[in-house]
């Protein structure tokens, strides 16, 4: 019944005035719905389309209750991404906005303005290079509290190969500083992820949004990732849907755009999941154009190798080795804070084996 109420909604991107049939939801168990929903991150969606369309008499009063609390929940989250946002774009000086918007940040402003039903928790920015320095200087003065690096001193190193600074806290946001949006980089992909971005104005501040291709590309990428850790949520799906919305044409140069960057494994992966939950047919995409660019998934090790490629020195290169096998004792506690005392050294054993996994499997 979700999937139902999701290709109802991608359907009504070119024919607003369809209605919901709601003799479906009289077949559905309220239970089922309400858990799936919870588990692919659609509470306030789902919440939005019973009232949106009456269909709260098929709801028991205290599911429905519960239901409401997430969505609430939700949009107070939502509040206060916007407001720390907004307090941060205002407070970077001079009139060139040097970070994009990334993920649930981005899509609020470019699809879900109206229904503001887009679940996210943290603030995703890419950030330019030569301005890294400045914005992690100014979260600081607006009291965020940086999360501790895997070993001390691991601060130029972490952004030499990491995809992202160890996130900023305050009261309830969470902020993510992207320096890199892939686990490996082909042709610069980030650099002309940004150069490719275009300027906003929001609320009076400077903002600046990811061009449509390069975005779709990211965030395939992104959910693939999520899926081999078994984590595909629906509402990733749902993005890439709503992007995309009825143009066909614009697989074709995406698929090119991903040849360039070796991603194509990434796209195939994803378009095969939209067929299922969307009931697309391949027809309109020529597969031909497709099996020609496509790549084959590069495996954990390929990866490793790749991120010791780029530090300069055998030193660097052994530092990092040992703090990806060993990370500090402080840093596993803050990471792993449900663990107590010497049982936290038994986490190292599960990451260790968690790891050779990840490294002998694509």
């Amino acid at each position: 019944m979700l999937a139902h109420l999701l290709r109802f909604e991608y359907q009504t991107i070119h024919t607003p005035d369809k209605t919901l049939n709601p003799i479906l939801l009289s077949y559905c168990q309220e239970d089922e719905l309400i858990n799936s929903a919870h588990h692919h991150g659609l509470d306030a969606f789902l919440f939005r389309m019973i009232f949106q369309h009456h269909l709260s008499r098929y709801f028991s009063p205290s599911r429905l209750s519960g239901l409401e609390k997430r969505a609430m929940c939700h949009q107070i989250q939502l509040l206060r991404n916007q407001h720390s946002l907004y307090q941060l774009l205002n407070s970077i000086p001079g009139n060139f906005c040097p970070v994009v918007l990334l993920k649930g940040s981005a899509l609020t402003h470019i699809l879900y303005g109206d229904t503001k039903d887009r679940q996210f928790n943290d603030l995703d920015l890419l950030v330019a290079t030569d301005r890294l320095d400045q914005m992690t200087a100014l979260l600081h003065t607006l009291q965020y509290k940086q999360d501790p690096y895997r070993r001390s001193r691991e601060a130029a190193l972490q952004r030499l190969i990491s995809q992202h600074l160890p996130p900023f806290r305050r009261e309830g946001c969470t902020i993510e500083l992207h320096t890199r949006l892939l686990p490996r980089e082909y042709g610069s992909f980030s650099r002309h992820f940004f150069i490719n971005s275009y300027p906003i104005t929001w609320n009076n501040v400077s903002a600046r949004l990811p061009d449509q291709k390069y975005h779709l590309l990211f965030l395939m990428a992104h959910i693939e990732k999520h899926a081999r850790s078994g984590l595909l949520q629906w509402r990733l799906l749902r993005d890439i849907a709503l992007l995309t919305g009825h143009h066909t044409s614009i697989w074709s140069p995406l698929y090119d755009l991903a040849a360039e960057y070796q991603l194509t494994h990434e796209i195939k992966f994803v378009q095969d999941r939209l067929f299922a939950l969307y009931d697309w047919s391949p027809a309109a995409i020529d597969l031909h154009h497709i099996s020609i660019h496509m790549h084959r998934p590069v495996s954990g090790f390929s990866t490793i190798r790749q991120i010791l490629n780029r530090i300069p020195d055998t030193r660097t290169k052994i530092r990092w080795l040992a703090g990806w096998i060993f990370p500090a004792p402080g840093y596993m506690r803050f990471r792993y804070p449900q663990v107590k005392g010497w049982n936290i050294y038994l986490v190292y054993l599960q990451r260790w084996i968690r790891g050779f996994i990840r490294i002998i499997h694509p």
